[in-house]
């Protein structure tokens, strides 16, 4: 009985007589009964879950190691916030933002790396973060330009999967194995240089890969939903997609898409929930039913 529903006259307590009986009692069995499972396997540790499990009495779990990753930043260009900038050189945001995005997914990074634009030191670099990492994420150096040597660095030591996607951000994308030692192989998955296009690649692709490497199924595939349009737009032959921010109203969801999708517009991914997928070829009015990929972590 609840205690502000007792009243004390001559040292006794008086219950009202409309309590029913059994009322606030907590039955053993209620939350879990005997033989229930309490987290399935891939399940992550969060903070419910941690309470659950200690809320039973269990203090040791089997849990999957956290995924090694090495992360390399590559150009003569890019330089840490803080130092002054010289002509044509740039402040590297891919490395703080991606490194951030991997501890959300479940990793551990062990390696921050600066490449610079030669092939031999690539090479190298390369091979000493496969050496000690599971996933090797390199970021620039997958394109065409006469300094890119990613590419080229990753076929001479091991093996190219996958380059180039026709998607948009995010076109220049390579995915391979590197050899160990041990016989192993490490995972290696090359991001555009473009911030924006590191941003939405390690939404499509670290995520999963983590996903998968870690047994974890809310991990391996981003929650879809579809959302009313709110913006106009039009794709070419590259799948398109776009930043957009989620509004939950009455009439049902609606994406609000940013203006400016270049792939350079870092402010647009603060405040952008979702990314909107656009098929090639379609053009998208206002009022569309659109296909967005939720990013949660």
């Amino acid at each position: 009985v609840m205690q502000e529903r007792v009243t004390e006259e001559n040292g006794e307590a008086l219950i009202p007589a409309d309590v029913p009986e059994g009322d606030n009692v907590r039955l053993q069995g209620r939350d879990v009964r005997q033989g229930d499972v309490l987290l399935n396997a891939g399940e992550r540790l969060e903070a419910a879950a941690l309470g659950h499990l200690a809320g039973q009495g269990i203090t040791y779990v089997s849990v999957r190691r956290r995924p090694r990753v090495a992360l390399l930043s590559t150009g003569d260009e890019i330089v840490d916030p803080g130092t002054p900038l010289k002509p044509g050189q740039l402040y590297n945001s891919n490395r703080p933002m991606l490194k951030r995005l991997l501890e959300t997914f479940g990793a551990e990074v062990v390696q921050l790396v600066s490449v610079p634009d030669d092939y031999a030191q690539t090479v190298a670099l390369l091979n000493h973060a496969a050496a000690e990492a599971d996933v090797v994420v390199s970021t620039g150096g997958v394109s065409v330009g006469e300094e890119d040597h990613v590419k080229a660095a990753l076929e001479s030591l091991g093996q190219l999967d996958m380059w180039k996607l026709a998607i948009r951000p995010g076109k220049p994308l390579a995915l391979g194995r590197l050899p160990r030692d041990d016989g192993s192989q490490a995972r290696f998955v090359g991001l555009p240089g473009n911030p924006v296009s590191g941003f939405v690649g390690s939404w499509l692709f670290l995520r999963p890969l983590m996903g998968a490497l870690l047994g974890c199924p809310a991990l391996a595939e981003l929650p879809c939903l579809t959302a009313t349009a709110t913006f106009t737009t039009d794709t070419g032959p590259r799948q398109h997609y776009m930043r957009v921010a989620l509004r939950f109203t009455p009439e049902g969801i609606e994406a609000d898409a940013f203006d400016d999708q270049n792939s350079a517009v870092l402010s647009s991914c603060i405040a952008a929930d979702a990314l909107a997928v656009i098929d090639p070829h379609r053009q998208v009015e206002r009022g569309s039913q659109v296909r967005c990929l939720w990013m949660v972590g």
